[in-house]
């Protein structure tokens, strides 16, 4: 057991579970999690609400916690 595998399977877990997001969804979770944008910041970035993306971090969440691949404990 490596720590390199561990990463690379983490990675695939990561890319199947943001394959099953809408891809606005997706943009506005890998603006966040990965670009560190604020919810602003998004929205401007993407011509939408705050709302909107505020709605879309909810939905890439419940997505992440009904996700098979998610341990949830």
């Amino acid at each position: 057991y490596s720590s390199a595998a561990s990463d690379v399977y983490k990675r695939q877990a990561l890319d199947q579970w943001l394959d099953g997001l809408p891809p606005k969804v997706r943009q506005a979770f890998l603006l966040r999690r990965l670009d560190g944008l604020k919810h602003a910041e998004i929205a401007e970035a993407m011509g939408v609400s705050i709302a909107t993306v505020e709605r879309y971090m909810k939905q890439a969440l419940v997505h992440l916690y009904l996700s098979p691949q998610a341990s949830h404990g």
